[in-house]
């Protein structure tokens, strides 16, 4: 499922901006110091960081080097290299403090460890040395440079807080964005079908009952026909108000609450199956709780109608960011799981569900075989992000 990301991973920019600053400072060592230092290491060194700065330069590849410790292992010994030929102060320091802060990044602290071990144990020997030598000056300065690389790490876990901070409120901003966009858009379809459908269905829900009682008056035998017709569109007149008065409010994040009282109630319609539930809390994003219960509604419906059942389970749970219904039953089975298969036939029921699903960034998998029931899962994510990624296939049977 892996992890939600937002447009712009800022942590990546960082990242290069911290790599340009050491290549940088990697040219003004050779410029100011390279003179006065071997020539070969003077080479060795500019190939290295060149090399180091064009492979870490792609954040897949940054992240990669982080999780093996090859790379801030390299990087470590690199920085040993660059302390003994230019100097331990200066450009050297800054180049060594820049190179820790990178791998200090990582949310790890296997590389920044490794990345420190190196040149933190150069100055160490040296202030150990100098204090041998009566040098107390020299020792202290490279103790200061050990706090410089120590400042370095602290300053990249709060620069990686910082990041976290600006991302959780990233995403804050986008769902209230999508809750406004839903609610303008749930307002529109609530005017919709207002002046339209409603009034239809008010309308022949009239003439019906209109037709029904003169039917009735006159003995008519196609009287009791006509009361059954009169009473479904009287029923779908009611769910059409009832779906008016939804899409005129959007819900906060949806609990399990919801989907709870969805069960339950189509248990006690119908007596007749043994359902079994067990529903763990979970809650999902603003607006994903109506497409959710709607899917499962329809799920149950198909059962009562066409499953020929005497078990239904319905599970529910939240683990690792996303949500997961399962409802299963010891029905009949179907010939085909596959949505076009049966929108061909006049019936829309499961691609309804596939499409409710993938609205909210989710995935239906319908599992079903003649004669050994049906499995339909449903998984979403537990809190709704727009730039979250489209499930690759869905309602397909595995």
């Amino acid at each position: 499922m892996g992890e939600r990301r937002v447009g712009v991973e800022w942590l990546h920019v960082v990242v290069h901006v911290v790599l340009t600053v050491r290549a940088g400072i990697g040219l003004l060592l050779v410029v100011i110091d390279g003179r006065q230092a071997d020539p070969g290491a003077v080479m060795s060194s500019v190939a290295a960081l060149t090399m180091m700065t064009l492979y870490l330069g792609r954040p897949e590849r940054w992240e990669r080097a982080a999780r093996s410790l090859v790379m801030p292992t390299l990087d470590s010994l690199l920085a040993v290299v660059i302390l003994l030929s230019f100097g331990t102060g200066g450009w050297a320091l800054g180049y060594v403090a820049a190179t820790v802060f990178l791998w200090a990044l990582i949310d790890r602290p296997g590389p920044w460890l490794v990345a420190l071990a190196g040149p933190f144990t150069v100055y160490l020997v040296l202030s150990l040395a100098d204090l041998l030598l009566g040098q107390v000056t020299e020792a202290l300065a490279a103790g200061a440079r050990m706090v410089v690389l120590g400042l370095a790490v602290v300053a990249a876990a709060r620069t990686r807080g910082l990041l976290g901070t600006y991302r959780d409120m990233e995403v804050t901003l986008r769902a209230e964005r999508l809750r406004a966009a839903q609610a303008e858009e749930r307002t529109r379809l609530s005017v919709e079908m207002h002046d339209s459908v409603a009034k239809s269905l008010h309308g022949i829900h009239l003439m019906s009952s209109h037709l029904a009682m003169r039917l009735e008056r006159d003995g008519h035998p196609a009287h009791d026909q006509v009361a059954v017709l009169r009473e479904s569109i009287d029923q779908a007149r009611q769910e059409a108000r009832r779906l008016v008065a939804e899409r005129r409010t959007l819900p906060q994040d949806d609990r399990s609450d919801r989907l709870a009282a969805l069960v339950s109630a189509w248990a006690r319609e119908h007596p007749d199956l043994t359902v079994r539930v067990d529903l763990s809390p979970f809650a999902v994003g603003p607006g994903a709780g109506h497409e959710l219960v709607s899917a499962v509604e329809e799920v149950l419906e198909n059962v009562a109608r066409h499953a020929q059942a005497r078990t239904v389970q319905v599970l529910a749970a939240e683990s690792e960011g996303w949500v997961r219904v399962v409802v299963r039953d010891d029905g009949a089975g179907m010939t085909s799981t596959a949505p076009d298969f049966w929108v061909h036939r006049g019936h829309y029921g499961i691609d309804g569900v596939v499409r409710r699903m993938t609205r909210v960034h989710g995935r239906a998998e319908i599992l079903s075989r003649p004669g050994e029931g049906t499995e339909v899962v449903l998984e979403l994510p537990a809190h709704l992000d727009e730039t979250a990624q489209q499930p690759q296939t869905a309602g397909e049977p595995t």
